[in-house]
């Protein structure tokens, strides 16, 4: 399995950081802690507001959980990915029917219009 790579990927010092106080907090037992590290990780690497949407993963925007799983699994990775694809394709898909669509729809327009701001 390769890794998908980005330009909002961190170099290997910010990862040893980031990894280093995760493991102290997990080794202390803090779940809830590591977790809001990783958490606040992932939204200060990815979470750019004037990054190029075509660029920005799905998983940091609000789609919910079993949308993005379906997603993923069409090798759907990013907003650019989702690119020449149409209605009519995304609703052959298994589970997507016009409730999976229109929140796609809302998340797409509200990050289009997140980034104009």
């Amino acid at each position: 399995m390769s890794l998908l790579t980005s330009k909002f990927d961190i170099n290997d010092e910010e990862a040893k950081i980031i990894g280093n106080r995760v493991a102290v907090l997990l080794a202390r037992g803090n779940f809830d802690a590591a977790h809001n590290a990783v958490t606040m990780a992932e939204f200060s690497i990815q979470d750019k507001p004037n990054a190029v949407l075509h660029d920005v993963p799905l998983a940091q925007s609000t789609l919910n959980v079993r949308l993005l799983n379906l997603l993923e699994c069409y090798q759907i990775y990013t907003f650019g990915h989702l690119a020449g694809r149409t209605i009519e394709w995304f609703i052959s898909l298994p589970n997507a029917g016009d409730v999976a669509l229109s929140e796609l729809q809302d998340v797409i327009a509200y990050e289009i219009n997140r980034r104009r701001q």
